[in-house]
């Protein structure tokens, strides 16, 4: 199997999983995604910070985002 083909098929079997996800178990993540970006301090003022919107079932960055636009930092999404 070729580097591509295991990629292609990591990345079905990943959304697979995350769409067995409840919306409470979600939520957990968002909330631990946060936590943890707060805990170290992740996002400083000035500081150039890529991030995306979400599609389908992945992390939802929004309350990432959020943060990092009141911690001072320039936030960059992808077209």
């Amino acid at each position: 199997m070729s580097q591509a083909e295991l990629k292609k098929n990591l990345r079905q079997m990943l959304r697979q999983r995350r769409a067995q996800l409840g919306k409470a178990a979600r939520i957990q993540a968002h909330v631990a995604m946060l936590r943890h970006a707060k805990r170290n301090n992740l996002f400083k003022k000035g500081q150039h910070i890529g991030l995306y919107m979400p599609f389908g079932f992945e992390a939802d960055c929004r309350v990432l985002f959020e943060w990092a636009v009141q911690s001072g930092a320039r936030i960059y999404l992808p077209r």
